[in-house]
């Protein structure tokens, strides 16, 4: 290849913009076979393979993308959305809940989260981040699309049965098993006292 055609991150950002993820794909991995440790190099391919539901490869990508650059958070962002589509669910919860902590106005974390816990039956989280994310001051654009999904969630709600809360049902469940288990200590120390004094 000669020096005027060797890949670069503007070219395969472009491929990328125009909808072309395959060729931004391969671009990406050039320059990263090439040694280009960069973080645009590897949230670009991870991108891309998001396009393609190429799931694992882009976790892999965004993982690598956040370590160059831990402190972007579109890259957590699509990392999280990554791991859901791949059906982490939990890592996904974590990186979303990472990203929100540290930028707690972040509309686009709140939009995709809440399609996560959409997909989940969690719909009542799902509605809350959409809530939140209407403070996080979206364009009228943006406005009107998350008014529209909160208003389809409420005509659902009419229509559907609703899953149970399974984290409140695991705590509900811990404390049944940590109030039997502190019985039967109980009982069995008092049994012990009986029998000393008898």
């Amino acid at each position: 290849m000669a020096e005027s055609e060797s890949p670069t991150l503007a070219k395969a950002a472009a491929l990328l913009q125009e909808g072309h993820a395959d060729e931004a794909a391969e671009v990406f991995s050039a320059l990263i076979s090439s040694g280009v440790q960069s973080p645009d190099a590897y949230r670009g391919r991870g991108i891309a393979y998001m396009r393609l539901e190429r799931w694992k490869d882009a976790v892999s990508d965004l993982t690598a993308a956040r370590r160059l650059d831990p402190d972007d958070p579109e890259i957590w962002v699509n990392l999280a959305v990554s791991l859901a589509r791949d059906n982490e669910i939990y890592p996904a919860l974590a990186a979303f809940e990472s990203v929100l902590i540290a930028h707690p106005n972040h509309l686009r974390a709140h939009v995709e989260l809440a399609m996560v816990h959409f997909r989940l039956g969690a719909f009542p989280k799902g509605q809350q981040e959409l809530r939140l994310a209407l403070g996080c001051r979206p364009t009228l654009e943006q406005r009107r699309a998350i008014e529209q999904m909160l208003a389809e969630q409420k005509q659902l709600d009419h229509k559907r049965h609703f899953r149970p809360d399974f984290e409140a049902l695991h705590r509900a469940e811990q404390a049944r098993a940590s109030d039997s288990w502190l019985a039967a200590a109980g009982r069995a120390v008092a049994g012990w006292f009986k029998k000393g004094k008898g």
